[in-house]
């Protein structure tokens, strides 16, 4: 809307600047001579070459006689600057308030800021929202109004296909801190506030671990929902046989509030208001599966807290959300995972594709590796080694060339012996990459890169 108004204003100022230069270029009366200085009508004057009888000019200048007299008109006058002014006017102030970073979201009407929720464009939305949250932090709106703003917010969050807008979260967790939302419908805004995805390898070994993932597709949310988003487990299996967790039935996505500009309390983000990452737990099935292609179903339950507005845990609370995917089970002893040799030319080039580097800062030891270009995942042993002394330093099971495109940081619990380099012994241990739902392949073969330089700030 404010695009709309703002085209508006400036068309209303273009008109009204129109009609004032055509009321000041005035309606031609003649097409007589006059004299320029005083507008004397010199119709009938005998010579050029004699002065002006009214005001005694000379006429013998070119530019002493102007032919014709035109005199101004009232009402297009009037009529434009009644237009320009007030508009000329709304443009220096928006201008104005600009330049001094004003936000003028907070002297709109309600009805111009309903009509940029429902309407307007994302920031202009998200602005609106924001703004809404903040005039009911502050007690100005009343409940009837509040009412509406509410049932928005929840059908958007419902909507799918509808992008979500940041700001509304600002706006229910404003409701909710002002007696407008009840303890069900929050709760229900919570659990929803994350649209999750279950993924798990998709061919598994008969007795092999079966990693399940969630991962968030989505956050349908505001930056003051809880910094941890909890899911349990509550059923999964495969051809009708029970699968069982280990070691716990919880999967935890951890999240971290968005960064943005903000105008008082509540502000519009150019960035996601909340980031998660996935969490993987491993099962094993309670008897053998059946060989062939069959189907993975999990019942996942989501449970989320907001600290900001703790509501009392009742025995199943959460929302139950289902899930169906595609697996093959094929027997154990052909391996689930495809292994890409390592070729004596990649072994000598492994040390220029990992980039590695080795760090000691704070009493913790970090080894840092690149993927970006490696032709096949990770899914090894690390060991540190000079001289004769060697060291275990975890282990990596990675993508190649995921986002973010440069670092796998390993950290590492070992003390700090003085090395000037180390050597990074890299063994393939196919094992834990089954225990992944996304590395399928990995390179077969030791990795030794030599006299890596150790730095300490």
């Amino acid at each position: 809307m404010a695009s709309i108004l703002l085209a508006i204003v400036i068309g209303l100022l273009g008109i009204g600047l129109a009609l004032v230069g055509l009321g000041l270029r005035g309606r031609k009366l003649n097409d007589h001579p006059h004299c320029r200085a005083c507008r004397f009508d010199l119709i009938g004057h005998p010579s050029s070459t004699l002065p002006c009888p009214e005001c005694g000019r000379s006429l013998a200048s070119p530019r002493a006689i102007r032919m014709g007299i035109r005199t101004r008109r009232v009402g297009p006058l009037v009529s434009g600057v009644a237009l320009a002014l007030p508009a000329l006017v709304a443009v220096i102030t928006v201008g104005f308030a600009a330049l001094r970073g004003v936000n003028l979201n907070h002297y709109k009407p309600l009805a111009m800021l309903r009509y940029e929720l429902h309407n307007g464009t994302p920031q202009a939305s998200d602005a609106a929202a924001a703004e809404f949250a903040l005039r009911i932090d502050d007690g100005k709106l009343a409940l009837p109004a509040i009412a509406p703003l509410i049932d928005f917010a929840l059908a958007r969050q419902a909507d799918s296909d509808a992008p979500w807008i940041a700001g509304l979260g600002d706006l229910i967790d404003a409701a909710y801190g002002a007696g407008a939302l009840t303890n069900e419908a929050y709760r229900h805004y919570l659990e929803h506030s994350v649209v999750i995805e279950c993924l798990t390898r998709p061919v598994i070994g008969q007795g092999d671990p079966i990693p399940i993932a969630v991962r968030p597709a989505e956050g349908r949310a505001g930056p003051l929902v809880s910094d941890r988003v909890q899911f349990l487990f509550s059923q999964a299996e495969i051809a009708g046989v029970a699968l069982l967790p280990e070691p716990r039935p919880t999967a935890t996505l951890e999240s971290n509030p968005g960064i943005g500009q903000r105008y008082g309390r509540y502000a519009p983000r150019d960035v996601e208001s909340v980031h998660y990452e996935a969490r993987t737990l491993c099962f094993v099935a309670e008897t053998p599966l059946p060989l062939g292609d069959s189907v993975l179903r999990v019942r996942v339950l989501a449970r989320v807290w907001n600290p900001a507005a703790p509501i009392p845990e009742t025995p199943g609370d959460g929302t139950v959300l289902e899930f169906t995917l595609p697996v093959k089970i094929v027997p154990i002893e052909a391996r689930a995972i495809h292994a890409v040799p390592v070729t004596d030319e990649l072994r000598e080039g492994l040390a220029a594709l990992l980039r590695p580097s080795i760090e000691f800062r704070g009493g913790l030891c970090e080894v840092l590796l690149h993927r970006a270009r490696l032709p096949a995942g990770l899914s090894h042993s690390i060991r540190l080694r000079h001289g004769s002394t060697q060291l275990p330093a975890g282990s990596v099971e990675a993508l190649p060339g995921r986002d973010p495109p440069g670092a796998i940081g390993i950290d590492i619990g070992i003390p700090d012996l003085g090395w000037p380099d180390a050597d990074i012994i890299l063994h393939p241990n196919p094992d834990a990459a089954l225990r992944t739902v996304d590395v399928l392949e990995y390179l077969d073969g030791d990795v030794v890169i030599r006299a890596v330089p150790i730095t300490r700030p």
